[in-house]
């Protein structure tokens, strides 16, 4: 029979699967998934005797037993739901309820229902046809009330399920997505079998689906596409980036943005505007579009912070067509700073070079000049002239002196044990010694600098 043997391979296979993701130490909630599985198999079983039994008898005593497995299926597959979705235990409380209470009363109700006929109706027929035995059932208000805690169950799966995605962090979005659509499609299949009254094999298509969802489950572990620790891993940095990364088409249109960049754009003095006229860095969108690749500098600024743009072409494979490409931009603010820094203390040093240069250079010129005319003077020059040009000697020694130390003490500036004594002083005494430096060391060429002070301090 066609039907049982679909029963059969059904069964297999998940139970195979189900085998397999017992290695899966890591998959949130793994044991009601195994559990749900061994309630798959249980309802399966069911249903592929129900399908081969030769007497009413047994084929009704069958469909009435197979309750165990049609409520502990969608409860566990709900408490799986619950751990991996919300990454919490399953309350306590509602283990005992939901997956022995209720399946025993539920399972207990099916059983009895040839005394009470409140389960299933009076008109509870077993058909014999060309394509094989079937049960036809007359549904009573228990079994109604049944399918509405079921729907119960399975409703608070699909809510679990919403909810996952909603609150997910993008990079695991999709995955909780698959979890959603995996539930739908068992109460799709009861719907229409309820409603609709469509079937598989004159029976409820049910079970198939529900194989059909935990088999889609197992599959999405198998390829690793499940708990795919590499791709959430891209997609926490494309999303959690402080960098801004943007999509573009080959064109230069932006077609998805990360938060970053998202940030970025709002606070853009024209957050209309497309992304190729958006600041310095329309022109480089431009170009990447026009010529595929970035130009010579790639260096901008966008509003107080400056960026290194890189972009990497997307195509589906090598030798195929470019779909795109993907521009991020590296934040260089505290680096172009630092630059700005490193190029203004550079300067400073270089300045602070040439006005130590000058600084010494007055002093020694003052000594060389008084001591040169010293030696070639000898007898022709008085008392007077040489205790003046050894005074002016003097002077500039001791300028010397002081600047040399003020240039040591310059090197202690960054320390914290450098402190500053501040005093009053006099001007008129340092300006009248700048201009006694400055005279000419030869008086006869009759070159005169003057001074005149008040003579408040």
């Amino acid at each position: 029979m066609p039907a049982v043997q679909l029963v059969i391979v059904t069964a297999s296979v998940v139970t195979v699967l189900g085998y397999w993701v017992r290695g899966h130490s890591s998959l949130p909630g793994k044991h009601w998934f195994l559990l749900a599985i061994l309630a798959m198999d249980m309802w399966l079983l069911s249903v592929g005797v129900e399908l081969s039994a030769t007497t009413a008898a047994c084929a009704f005593g069958v469909s009435r037993w197979a309750w165990i497995g049609f409520v502990l299926l969608p409860t566990f597959w709900a408490f799986f739901l619950y751990e991996y979705a919300l990454g919490a235990k399953v309350p306590r409380y509602l283990v005992p309820i939901c997956a022995g209470v209720a399946p025993a009363l539920i399972t207990l109700a099916a059983v009895t229902s040839g005394w009470h006929e409140k389960f299933y109706g009076p008109e509870t027929k077993w058909i014999l046809s060309e394509e094989g035995a079937y049960v036809q059932s007359d549904h009573g208000p228990l079994f109604f009330i049944a399918i509405a805690y079921l729907y119960m169950v399975i409703v608070a799966a699909a809510v679990v399920a919403g909810r996952a995605v909603r609150t997910a962090n993008p990079a695991v979005r999709s995955f909780f997505l698959k979890l959603f659509a995996a539930t739908l499609i068992p109460m799709v299949a009861n719907l229409g079998y309820i409603l609709g009254g469509i079937t598989l094999f004159h029976t409820d298509p049910t079970p198939f689906s529900f194989a059909l969802s935990l088999t889609l489950v197992v599959w999405l572990v198998a390829d690793n596409r499940w708990i795919d620790v590499n791709a959430i891993a891209r997609e926490l940095l494309f999303y959690n980036s402080t960098d801004p990364v943007f999509v573009v088409d080959p064109s230069g249109v932006a077609i998805e943005t990360n938060p970053a960049a998202a940030d970025l754009l709002r606070r853009g003095a024209e957050p209309e505007a497309p992304l190729s006229e958006f600041g310095e860095l329309g022109p480089v969108i431009r170009h990447l579009a026009a010529h595929g690749s970035l130009p010579d500098v790639t260096d901008i600024q966008l509003g107080h912070r400056h960026f290194a743009v890189r972009a990497h072409a997307i195509s589906l494979g090598v030798g195929q067509k470019q779909v795109g490409w993907a521009v991020a931009l590296l934040d260089v603010t505290v680096q172009k700073i630092a630059a700005q820094k490193a190029i203004a203390a550079e300067q400073m040093q270089m300045q602070f070079l040439a006005t130590v240069s000058h600084e010494l250079r007055t002093p020694l010129t003052v000594i060389n000049g008084a001591l040169g005319l010293l030696s070639q003077g000898g007898a022709k020059l008085s008392d007077a002239q040489k205790a003046r040009l050894l005074g002016k000697a003097t002077d500039g020694s001791e300028t010397l002196t002081t600047l040399v130390n003020d240039l040591i003490d310059t090197q202690s500036l960054s320390s914290a044990a450098f402190s500053i004594d501040l005093q009053s002083v006099a001007l008129g005494p340092l300006v009248q010694g700048a201009v006694a430096r400055a005279e000419s060391l030869q008086p006869d060429k009759d070159i005169r600098f003057t001074c005149a002070l008040s003579d408040a301090p």
